[in-house]
Parts: structure tokens; C-alpha cells; sequence
């Protein structure tokens, strides 16, 4: 009959074809990638991927490099075998203390008695019966289920018992010596085989390959003997979903929401420009990038709920969703839409709102979209909890001629005070990072300075990143953003500057000792971290090198740290000079620092500057007194002499827009 005829070729498996020519309604192998191991029917060919309706999962887009077909009478078989498990049972063998023999139904997963055995007291008999057991059906194997197993089956539904991932359910997708691969909020970890609940390893288990129902039958009911405890192990647990649990969700746009935010307030914080001039028109998405992600485009436009939305922004940072990798976490890209029309509200052109606030339309497509993520650049917190973004008048601001460094302007120490509270945070303050929105847009550094005269902020040629609006030319609004970790000095340089002066109370030795960040992340004897490298580049013995790395992590041993590099805002130090803010109880070999940046590849990346310790022939006394009671956190960068190439672009490409530098004294 059909069954036979479908079980027949299950002994003798036809090997699975290559990818020659993919076409919609093959069945299909996932051989690499997020679903490998999983099957599914082809739903749609484009030149580099494919649609595959995978079983249990719904449509998933897969790189056709990771699908094989799988042959024409295996096809059969799965289309045959699906239609005929509700006439298909499994006889187990009787059990050994109860002499109750049963069956399994491949349509219910439920185990019923076939037979009772009797014991008889006296004149009585007694009947003693089985209740039915739940059980389950998995393209790995049929087994009973059971509270301990010794090994694993592909798609087996497990639950992790240890580690960060404790207490959450996941699938198996591949089965390696000590671990298996599972997959968990759609993402593929590895996990120790004893972090998993209910796994009770034998001398006997090894891994096993993963099996078709069929044939896992037949094993099962010939190898089978009164002593064998079969055991069901669920794979895809659909017994539990409820129905059409597979084809729902919420679309946006063209995608599916997994996650939301939600706000009893209905006014969004001001945490971007952005997010300011859309207020509740702006919708935040967040979008992983991954190989199934990155084959489809983001939307730019599209409707919602009778609402129209467009794209506005997109900017790549790390997912905090995502694990993370060895080195570094993985990334998401973070979309900003405008809703630009609805039923509540005015309709608005979103080209004419960005074309009013700098000429966007003077750039190329790369430089639109670089520029366009200064509108989402996250704002520095407060102590007083609100959002670092001022609105200025725009006479306040001025644009002044180029020092000569890239990206850094100046800003009034008095009126900086003021911006950030007038108490000590604001008073410790010595530069900014900002995003300034006033006649075009502008990014970079601002350095405190005493200014005399003039409007307080101070903004060089280099620090322009879009031209003024040409259609809205005669507009006085201004906005200054402080950049989320735009502040300097940052907490770690706060504690190193109270180390260094005397004068100060020494920092919690306790934490600071973990604040600080270690010059290698890979074991020493394989030589493989930067600084280390670059010390011995520039000639220092590798058990020097080495010495002071170890010792270095602790605050008795520090003596280097990650300054942020800012323009003179005296305009008095002489060229090819630097100036070390918080520097004054120190003393250097030769009056020189070791000065670099990361990333940098080459030792002529490293430098040896020249320090100034004493007051300039061309500096007051009031401003050289000014300097050295600055906090320790920058390093101050003379202005170049004209034609020559600045000292930070020397340093491995560097400017001053906001780049930190690493200083070894």
C-alpha cells in the first residue's frame, strides 16, 4: 500500500542534490547559516537568496549557498508520511514488572494499554491499568519523554540549567563533543551539554546524527527488547502552540515587531535633536544586522495604520539585545521615522524640514546619510537628570578663523559653568563634545576658554559638517547638543588627576583599581595587544614592556592614561609642543611624553613630543597661571605653523573632533 511504499526507499536514502537550479515548491535542506539542520519548501528565488517556508518556523530568507534540495523520492516520502501518521502506531514491547504491552499513535503522540496483566489474591483478580502518556514526534527520533536522557537530537527542546542563559528554553541545532549549538531568542549559542536540565551523561552516549522519523521508527522497533525503556524526546513541542501560533504578529512596515517600549507618559524624552523637533512624531526601530536582515532593504517609506512614515535617520551602534562576541558586541542598525502624515494631525514635508535646517541637498547620498546621524547622536545625562541640549541665541555663536586643528573650538569657561549647573561638575569641566545645530551643522570639540569679549562660543571652519539652509537663510534658532560621553575629564581621568596632585584627596584605591582598563587582553607571551607592540617598536626591551603592563593595572603602578586631544585656547604654545592639563607635579624624562591613538598600525603612529613645563616667551602669566590649574584630562596641541601638516593628523590620522589619546609618562 502507499505506507509500504512510502517506508520502502526510507533503508536506502537517495543523496541530497546540489543547489543547480533552485525553483519555488522544492523541498529543501538548511545546510549552514541560523536555521541549518532545519527543512522546508522553497517559496521564492532571488540571485543571491531564497524564501524558505521552514516547518514550525514560517518563512525564513536564507543564502541559497546554505540550501540543498533534497532528492524527489525523500520529498515523497515527507509529503506521504505527513498525511499518514494518523494510520501509523508503534507497538512497545510489554513492560517487564506490569506485563502491560502498548502502542503509540504518530498523529497524538499518546501512549494507550493494549493489554493488562492480572494478579490474583485469593478468589479476586485485579486489573492493573496504564494511563495514557503525553509523547511527542521529531524529525530526530520518536521517544517517549523523559525526565533524564544521555544525549541530544537536532531540534530537541531543551532547558539550560546554568550559566547566563539559565532558566530559558532552546533548540538544539547542532551536536558537538562537550556542547551543542541552540538557538535562543533567534540567536545561535553555544551551551555546555551539563548546563542542560534533565542530561545525565553515559559511558555508552555519543553524538548521533540527526534521523528521519521513519527511520528512527524502524531502529527503534527492531533494536527494542522487554528491558528497553523507550523514551519520546519532543523536538518541536507543536503540541503546544495554539493555533496559527506560526502566522501572527504586528507588522511595521515590512517587517515584524519583536520587542516593544512602552511609556505611560506619552511625551518621549529629549535625548536626541532629533527627538526634539519630532517630539511623538519620531519612531524609534531597531534592526539587528545579520545575514537574513542585511538581504532585505529598510523601508523608506511606507503606511501604517493610516499614518504615512519616513525614514529620517539610520546610524549603526551595538545591539544591546545581542550576545556578545570575543572582542567586541554585535551590531544593530537604529532607524528614525517621522510620521509625516495621519488622521490626528498636520501632514509636513520631511526634505523641506531638513533642507530648512542645513543645506542637506548640497552633499553627495554617503555624506547625506553620515550627516543625517549627527541628528540622532545620543545626549549627555545630567546630574540634574535632564538632557545636555541648550538652546542658545545665535548670537552667541560665531564661526572664527582655523587654528590650524581640525574639530575643535572654544567655548567661554563662564558661560560653560553656566550651561552645566554653575556647581562643581561644571566648574570640573574642561571640554565638550558637541553637535551644534545653527547655520548649518557643526561637530567637534568645544575647550574651555577664557574669552574676554565676543559671543561665548566659538566655532573653527573644520568643525562645519553641512552648509547653511538656503531656504530658510535668515533663521536665528540655534541648538547645542552635548554628545553622551562628550564631557571631559571622563570619571577614570578624574581619579588619575587626584592621584597626581598632591593637593587633592587621593582617590578610593578600591575602585579605582577596577576603573582602570588593562593595557593587554590576550596572555603577554603571545604578544599580540597593541601598546605592548608599540613600546617594542619604538625600542623598549619586551620584559620592560611587559613589566610595566602588569603593574600597570593597579593605581601604584599606573603612569599612562586615554586623554581627550583639544586645540591651544591660548594660541601661545610653540609649534610641535604639547600641554598636559593636570600635569604640574609631574616630571619627564627629557621633558618629552610617548604619545598615540587607537587604532594604529605603524610605530610611526607613536611619538615622543616635546612637553611644556614652563611658561612660554608668548604667554602671559595670567594665562600660563590658568593652564595649570586646568584638571587633568587633555592634552593641549599647539597650533601648527602654517603649511605644516598637524601634529594629531601625524599620530595615526588623528584630529581633534573628539579622538582620545594615549599618554605614557
Amino acid at each position: 500500500n502507499d505506507e509500504d511504499e512510502a517506508i520502502a526507499p526510507v533503508a536506502a536514502r537517495s543523496d541530497l542534490t546540489k543547489r543547480a537550479s533552485l525553483q519555488p515548491g522544492q523541498h529543501v535542506n538548511v545546510v549552514g547559516g541560523t536555521y541549518k539542520g532545519h527543512r522546508g519548501i522553497i517559496v521564492n528565488v532571488t540571485t543571491k537568496m531564497v524564501s524558505v517556508d521552514i516547518v514550525g518556523m514560517g518563512k525564513k530568507t536564507i543564502l541559497k549557498k546554505n540550501v540543498e534540495t533534497i532528492a524527489v523520492d525523500e520529498a515523497v516520502i515527507l509529503n506521504r508520511t505527513s498525511s499518514r501518521l494518523a494510520n501509523i502506531q508503534i507497538e512497545i514491547p510489554p513492560d517487564s514488572n506490569s506485563g502491560v504491552s502498548s502502542c503509540i499513535s504518530l498523529a497524538t503522540g499518546i501512549v494507550t494499554p493494549t493489554s493488562q496483566a492480572s494478579t490474583s489474591t485469593g478468589n479476586e483478580t485485579s486489573s492493573s491499568s496504564l494511563s495514557p502518556t503525553a509523547c511527542s514526534v521529531s524529525s530526530a527520533g520518536v521517544n517517549i519523554t523523559s525526565s533524564t536522557f544521555s544525549d541530544f537530537t537536532v531540534h530537541q527542546q531543551v532547558t539550560i540549567k546554568g550559566g547566563k542563559h539559565k532558566g530559558k528554553t532552546a533548540r538544539v541545532t547542532a551536536i558537538l563533543p562537550q556542547s551543542v549549538k541552540v538557538t535562543i531568542d533567534d540567536a545561535v549559542v553555544t551551551v555546555r551539554k551539563k548546563s542542560i536540565q534533565g542530561y545525565h551523561p553515559t559511558s555508552s552516549s555519543a553524538p548521533r546524527s540527526p534521523r528521519s522519523v521513519l527511520s528512527a521508527i524502524t531502529a527503534s522497533t527492531t533494536n527494542a527488547s522487554p528491558e528497553t525503556q523507550v523514551s519520546i524526546r519532543s523536538s518541536a513541542g507543536d503540541e503546544w502552540r495554539v493555533a496559527d501560533s506560526q502566522g501572527g504578529g504586528t507588522r511595521f512596515g515590512s517587517r515584524f515587531i519583536q520587542k516593544m517600549r512602552l511609556g505611560t507618559n506619552a511625551r518621549k524624552d529629549d535625548d536626541t535633536f532629533l527627538s526634539h523637533i519630532l517630539g511623538n512624531r519620531s519612531t524609534v526601530v531597531e534592526i539587528p544586522l545579520n545575514e537574513e536582515e542585511a538581504s532585505n532593504p529598510f523601508d523608506i517609506t511606507f503606511q501604517e495604520n493610516g499614518y504615512q512614515y519616513e525614514l529620517v535617520s539610520a546610524k549603526v551602534q551595538e545591539d544591546s539585545d545581542g550576545p556578545s562576541l570575543q572582542y567586541c558586541k554585535k551590531k544593530c542598525v537604529r532607524l528614525i521615522y517621522a510620521q509625516v502624515s495621519g488622521p490626528c494631525f498636520d501632514s509636513f514635508s520631511l526634505e523641506e524640514m531638513l533642507q530648512d535646517i542645513a543645506d542637506f541637498s548640497s552633499l553627495d547620498p554617503r555624506k547625506v546619510m553620515a550627516r543625517l546621524e549627527l541628528l540622532q547622536s545620543p545626549a549627555l545625562k545630567l546630574p540634574s537628570k535632564r538632557h545636555g541640549i541648550f538652546f542658545p541665541e545665535a548670537s552667541d555663536i560665531i564661526e572664527i578663523e582655523d587654528n590650524g586643528n581640525d574639530g575643535c573650538g572654544f567655548i567661554c569657561e563662564n558661560y560653560l559653568i553656566k550651561l552645566l549647573g554653575g556647581k562643581k561638575y561644571a566648574k570640573d569641566t574642561l571640554a565638550i563634545q558637541v553637535r551644534v545645530f545653527a547655520n548649518g551643522v557643526f561637530k567637534g570639540m568645544l575647550m574651555r576658554k577664557r574669552v574676554v569679549d565676543g559671543p561665548p562660543i566659538q566655532l573653527t571652519p573644520t568643525m562645519k559638517k553641512v552648509m547653511a539652509s538656503t531656504t530658510d537663510p535668515s533663521s536665528r534658532r540655534a541648538c547645542l547638543v552635548i554628545t553622551q560621553a562628550g564631557r571631559h575629564p571622563n570619571p577614570v581621568n578624574g581619579y588619575i588627576g587626584r592621584m597626581l596632585d598632591p593637593s587633592l584627596k587621593p582617590p578610593p584605591k578600591d575602585s579605582f583599581n577596577k576603573m582602570i582598563k588593562p593595557l593587554n587582553k590576550h596572555p603577554l607571551e603571545k604578544n599580540r595587544d597593541m601598546v605592548p607592540r608599540l613600546f617594542q617598536a619604538v625600542g623598549v626591551p619586551r620584559e620592560v614592556s611587559n613589566d610595566y603592563v602588569k603593574r600597570s593595572k593597579k593605581m601604584s603602578g599606573l603612569n599612562h592614561a586615554y586623554v581627550v586631544g583639544v586645540a591651544d585656547p591660548t594660541e601661545a604654545l610653540p609649534p610641535d609642543h604639547v600641554f598636559v592639563t593636570g600635569f604640574k607635579g609631574v616630571t619627564t624624562p627629557k621633558d618629552e611624553i610617548f604619545i598615540t591613538r587607537s587604532p594604529c598600525i605603524k610605530a610611526s603612529d607613536v611619538r615622543m613630543v616635546p612637553l611644556v613645563t614652563s611658561k612660554p616667551n608668548a604667554m602671559s602669566q595670567e594665562d600660563w597661571d590658568w593652564l595649570l590649574n586646568l584638571p587633568f584630562g587633555a592634552v593641549i596641541f599647539a597650533n601648527p605653523k602654517k603649511g605644516v601638516e598637524p601634529l594629531p593628523a601625524q599620530i595615526a590620522k588623528g584630529d581633534l573632533d573628539g579622538d582620545n589619546y594615549f599618554i605614557c609618562w
